[in-house]
């Protein structure tokens, strides 16, 4: 996280933003919450598995891919004003495998 932070995002510190996060509002994908123990007072344990029905990547990867088309469209508020969006623009699309980005910095 703190990489991400120093490689791309420290230089807008302080400056006006936007941030665009995608989520699944419908996930496909189950986890599970277990009791830790007997007594009450132990937390659970709480599996989420996030990300591992191919319905709920491949809606993240469509969802990262419909961002980056709107803030590249032409007379969109973001091409507008001149508004960059470095991360998703130099990392994804520098990414061999869309796939596999979204999955690794869904869990970062």
């Amino acid at each position: 996280m703190f990489k991400v932070w120093d490689d791309y995002l420290s230089e807008y510190y302080g400056k006006d933003a936007v941030t665009i996060l995608p989520v699944l509002l419908h996930p496909k994908s189950r986890g599970t919450i277990r009791l830790r123990s007997a007594s009450a007072v132990d937390p659970p344990v709480i599996q989420p598995n996030y990300l591992t029905h191919p319905d709920d990547l491949k809606g993240l990867v469509k969802a990262v891919l419909l961002i980056l088309k709107m803030i590249n469209a032409t007379g969109s508020f973001f091409f507008k004003y001149s508004l960059t969006f470095t991360f998703l623009n130099l990392v994804f699309r520098r990414a061999q495998k869309p796939r596999l980005f979204v999955a690794n910095e869904a869990f970062s």
